[in-house]
């Protein structure tokens, strides 16, 4: 009977860590309703997002719930084997750590036992695009402008018909291939 009681001892010890590490391995659940509604979205967008939203908070949450019954399984089973197992003198200790590795190891496979997608895209719950900007026209084309012409004031001779000269200043620019005008 003492035996029984011993090893009964270590099994409730180790079921004791596999309950008390469930909820450390349960995951943090967010409102199961999602976000709240936004009178943006009144083409549906919201309704199909909330839906995928919804379903794949349902899908996170069973695989908490069988995280956490892996882990109860696993560290049960583990304590039984790590009592039969371990040596004659340390039945509990072999309980405890077998329940403790049984556990997570439980935990584990429970875990990964269900798949679930990638949240939904959070496009449906973006901001909305800013307002429209002003838009500057263009700034104006820039055009090439050849350099200022060369230009000075020159003197000019007028022969007259009866043999006089007249004198006069006008004003003339060299032209692009360099020949002096007089400027208009």
């Amino acid at each position: 009977m003492h035996a029984f009681s011993h090893h009964a001892r270590g099994l409730a010890v180790a079921a004791l860590i596999g309950l008390t590490g469930a909820p450390a391995l349960a995951q943090a659940q967010s409102d199961p309703n999602g976000p709240p509604p936004d009178s943006r979205y009144s083409d549906g967008r919201y309704d199909a997002t909330q839906e995928a939203y919804q379903a794949h908070q349902a899908c996170e949450s069973q695989k908490t719930n069988h995280a956490v019954a892996g882990a109860l399984i696993g560290g049960v089973l583990g304590a039984v084997v790590g009592s039969q197992v371990s040596g004659h003198g340390a039945r509990t200790e072999g309980s405890v750590l077998g329940g403790g590795g049984g556990a997570l190891a439980g935990a584990a496979i429970g875990s990964s036992s269900t798949h679930c997608d990638g949240p939904p895209a959070d496009a449906a719950y973006a901001p909305p695009p800013p307002p429209p900007a002003y838009y500057a026209p263009p700034p104006p084309p820039v055009y090439y402008a050849p350099p200022p012409p060369v230009c000075e004031w020159a003197r000019d001779v007028l022969y007259m018909p009866d043999g006089s000269q007249r004198h006069r200043q006008v004003h003339v620019c060299q032209d692009d291939r360099g020949r002096w005008q007089v400027a208009p």
